[in-house]
């Protein structure tokens, strides 16, 4: 079972997870009387603060990190960053709103960037769990039969249930992709998937069988398709022609794309938080299964 020291160790090692250009100043460094999980020197000689939770963000952490700034930016320019296995949508919405960078990097995340590594050693510690196959961690949905897979979905007894009962995904898009989406699959295509540099990360923990769409512009979902994975590679060939050249940080499958009654977005929940959706919701949440 892999522990935040452990995720400190992988973060120190390969700073790259975080952004290109850091060099590693110290672990579990004293500056002013306080212990830093992570200091970095970043590619402009800025320093960097790291504070890591092996875990959701929680609100007190924002008032640590934003201590560390305050003692650290009489000396010299400083940026902080909190970086955590889940960032709650109301904890993004705040580090936001003060302009404090913030990271969500899932265990799946941390095993694929180590797979790429060839880092068999560090991989260990963060394999508490055997996927079917080398994918699988970040392969999530539908029997991946139906999705050109080879591995099966696994029972409802093993999957991972996390609080708030069943989830969806929830999109803003434009209206004019929802159009282009529905030529795709009048063609006789079977799964599309649309990318997203929203934080959904966790979707690859639950067991989420929906995607609801909403068009930019408007106040309530009017669409809905079957959730089929969600990847963290790009997989172009079930791409629309016009977006193939963008990407994102996640992609979403989906298929049987349907116009459903309009569901107001004060109907919908955040899936962490219950709070409802509002209409500034600038990527794709994870919310409650409406």
């Amino acid at each position: 079972m892999a522990t935040e020291r452990d995720f400190e160790t992988a973060i120190a090692k390969y700073p790259d997870l975080i952004e290109e250009g850091l060099r590693l100043i110290g672990r579990q460094q004293v500056v002013h009387g306080r212990r830093m999980d992570l200091l970095f020197e970043d590619h402009l000689g800025d320093q960097l603060v790291l504070e890591l939770k092996w875990g959701p963000i929680k609100d007190k952490d924002i008032g640590q990190i934003m201590a560390y700034e305050g003692w650290l930016v009489s000396d010299r320019p400083v940026r902080v960053m909190l970086i955590g296995t889940r960032v709650p949508p109301n904890i993004q919405a705040s580090l936001d709103y003060h302009g404090i960078a913030w990271r969500e990097i899932t265990p799946s995340e941390v095993r694929k960037f180590l797979r790429e590594k060839g880092d068999e050693g560090l991989l260990k510690s963060f394999d508490d769990r055997t996927p079917l196959d080398p994918s699988a961690a970040t392969h999530i949905g539908l029997d991946a039969s139906e999705a050109g897979g080879t591995h099966k979905r696994p029972s409802k007894s093993s999957q991972v249930r996390k609080e708030g009962g069943p989830a969806a995904l929830f999109a803003p898009v434009e209206g004019k992709w929802l159009d282009k989406a529905r030529q795709y699959f009048d063609a006789g295509n079977n799964v599309l998937y649309f990318y997203t540099n929203a934080s959904i990360g966790q979707a690859a923990e639950l067991n989420i069988h929906n995607v609801y769409f909403k068009e930019k512009g408007n106040i309530a979902v009017t669409a809905q398709a079957d959730f089929v994975e969600l990847r963290m590679e790009d997989p172009v060939e079930k791409r629309l022609p016009d977006s193939a050249g963008t990407t994102g940080r996640f992609y979403y499958g989906f298929r049987n794309l349907r116009q459903i009654d309009p569901i107001q977005l004060s109907e919908l929940r955040y899936y962490n938080t219950d709070m409802p959706l509002r209409n500034d919701v600038p990527g794709a949440r994870i919310i409650k299964q409406p």
